[in-house]
This record gives structure tokens, C-alpha cells and sequence, in this order.
């Protein structure tokens, strides 16, 4: 979406409002004055916000194009013509918000804060060492909650054994005569 102001051409993202958001917008137009309105969405498209978790508004998000075009329907939805000092006014806001975001993006590229990383499930650590006194295979396994360690030289401390429930099928004996009988 481009505009141009006193000879200068301003563009904005490109965005196409749905029913919900016009809805929406019909509704703010109704309930709150319209500088309350302009004012919520500029407060909405300042990029310059940044938390721990990252930045709320960039200008490369589908939601400030949404709010850029939101902004030009209520001016066009209040009747605001070119020649109204309002509109200028609005417009004028408007444009020093989204260059203010933009030289602000420029000089401040975002970087993705750290993720850390999610906690092991598993609950016991396993080890292969030598021992230096007889030089063989030795195991250590370390429980992650206690930090202590036990020693064995088993070979097959490594391989996780299934758990047993139950018998096996060979094993089993199955009766289908009468209860009715005995």
C-alpha cells in the first residue's frame, strides 16, 4: 500500500482485513472515541518493545500490516478526507511511527533469545571406563537427581533389560470346560 503526503510516497505493507477484523473495527468505531482508537492501534504497531522472550511487534509481521490497513479503514470508515486536518494529523502519526520502527529494526536487528534446553526424562546415566588397577571394562552409572555413582563390571549394564510382567504364553494353561461341571 503506497500513499503520498506533500510530493512524498510513504509504503506500508499490504494486508487484506477479513469479516472478523471488520467486525471488530465496526465495533471499536461504535463503543470508544476515535483518537482512543488511533491511539491503541499506534501503541500497537511500536516495534521498539522488547522482552526476554523476543519482540512482541516487527514490522515484518502479518499483524502489523493488519493493524496498518485497520487504521486506514477507520479513517476512511470516519469520513476523513485528504484535505482535513485530522487526517493529516492521523497520517502524520502514523508515518512517524512506522519510520521511527523501521530505523529502529535497522539499527537493532533481532536476534532470537536462547531457548534453553528441556531437561533430560532420563533418570540414570550409564558409563564405560577402564579400570587402572586391573585394566578392565567397568561401568559406572550415575543417578541424575543424587549425582552418586555405583560401580559394576557386568557387560550388560548397558543394554536397558525389558520389564517382565506376567508369565509367558508357553507357560500359561487355559480351561474352557463348564464351570457348571465341577
Amino acid at each position: 500500500m503506497t500513499i503520498i503526503i506533500d510530493e512524498k510516497e510513504y509504503s506500508f505493507p499490504n494486508y487484506t482485513l477479513n469479516y472478523l477484523d471488520y467486525r471488530d473495527l465496526d465495533n471499536r468505531i461504535k463503543t470508544k472515541i476515535p483518537q482512543d482508537i488511533f491511539n491503541s492501534l499506534l501503541n500497537d504497531l511500536d516495534c521498539t518493545k522488547e522482552f526476554s522472550c523476543g519482540r512482541p511487534m516487527m514490522t515484518n509481521y502479518p499483524m502489523y500490516a493488519r493493524n496498518i490497513n485497520a487504521y486506514f479503514y477507520i479513517l476512511e470508515t470516519l469520513n476523513y478526507t485528504e484535505n482535513n486536518d485530522e487526517y493529516k494529523e492521523y497520517i502524520n502519526k502514523l508515518i512517524d511511527v512506522h519510520t521511527k520502527n523501521i530505523k529502529f529494526e535497522i539499527n537493532n536487528p533481532y536476534i532470537p533469545p536462547i531457548t534453553k534446553s528441556k531437561k533430560s526424562k532420563r533418570k540414570i546415566i550409564t558409563y564405560k571406563t577402564k579400570d587402572l588397577i586391573t585394566g578392565e571394562d567397568t561401568f559406572l552409572i550415575q543417578d541424575i537427581k543424587t549425582k552418586k555413582y555405583k560401580v559394576n563390571k557386568d557387560p550388560n549394564i548397558l543394554n536397558k533389560h525389558k520389564k517382565h510382567t506376567g508369565r509367558d504364553l508357553s507357560e500359561m494353561y487355559f480351561d474352557f470346560t463348564n464351570k457348571e461341571e465341577y
